[in-house]
């Protein structure tokens, strides 16, 4: 269940101690630099390969429910990591595995050498039956950037296309490249009110939020977070495909309004 809060005092009460969970914001990560390595040649690897690399969309895990999802390398397509990388979750918890470093290398590969056909793969996805069973269930869920970010405007201007194109999928997606956001709302154009995008926090790093997007935030055990005075905190409920089932959470956050993670 989600705890709505009016303060990140109630909600910090709520933080576990989990034994891979930093204990304080200046905790670092020391392997950052190998598993980086890692994908850079794996991403090198791929774009100078001669078959094009077949883009990889998850299923879904045990915090994403059965929410699909795309993503890109940590650090390598996050344009505003300067304060966050070395404390990334996904560096921490999901390189670790070859399986997702070959993922991450080969949706960025692909997007680098093909960004249609990568845009496009993502909107077949969503558009064909989520159940052989039951052709005419669709996807009606997708998050965008489990792990990295949105890496330029083009990138968004396809993603808001895929949007548009696949009408009866919710896309949710966090980030840090606040510049992108603000300048495609500056010129007047609007996102699609099926794409779900909030800025993620950190905290010392610098927000631009002229437009009173939602937000998120890590919650340390020692009770630091980013971006949430003088807003109502909701708490991550912990399975994205429960909250986008009850209409609440991320899903459904308002401008405004902040939602906050135990940091993982």
């Amino acid at each position: 269940m989600t705890n709505t809060t009016s303060n990140i005092q109630n909600a910090s009460k709520t933080v576990g101690t989990l034994a891979h969970q930093p204990k304080k914001i200046k905790d670092t990560f020391a392997g950052v630099a190998v598993r980086l390595r890692k994908i850079t040649d794996l991403v090198k690897e791929f774009t100078e390969a001669e078959d094009l690399p077949e883009i990889a969309i998850s299923m879904g895990n045990v915090k994403m429910g059965d929410v699909p999802s795309v993503s890109l390398p940590p650090v390598l397509a996050c344009p505003n990591c300067s304060e966050c990388f070395a404390q990334c979750y996904f560096i921490r918890n999901c390189c670790m595995y070859p399986r997702v470093l070959k993922a991450v290398a080969r949706n960025l590969a692909l997007y680098r050498r093909r960004p249609f056909t990568y845009f496009n793969e993502v909107a077949r996805f969503c558009l064909q039956p989520k159940s052989k069973k039951d052709p005419a269930i669709k996807h009606d869920a997708f998050r965008w950037h489990v792990g990295g970010d949105i890496p330029d405007a083009e990138y968004f201007n396809l993603m808001v296309e895929v949007a548009k194109e696949c009408e009866g999928t919710t896309f949710l997606a966090f980030t840090k490249n606040y510049k992108v956001i603000n300048e495609y709302l500056q010129s007047g154009k609007k996102i699609p009110s099926n794409l779900r995008v909030i800025f993620s926090a950190w905290p010392g790093a610098e927000m631009e939020n002229p437009f009173n997007m939602p937000t998120s935030s890590p919650l340390f055990v020692d009770g630091t977070s980013a971006q949430t005075d003088n807003k109502t905190v909701h708490l991550c409920g912990g399975n994205c495909r429960k909250c986008f089932e009850t209409g609440t959470g991320c899903w459904t956050l308002k401008e405004g309004e902040a939602v906050v993670f135990p940091a993982h």
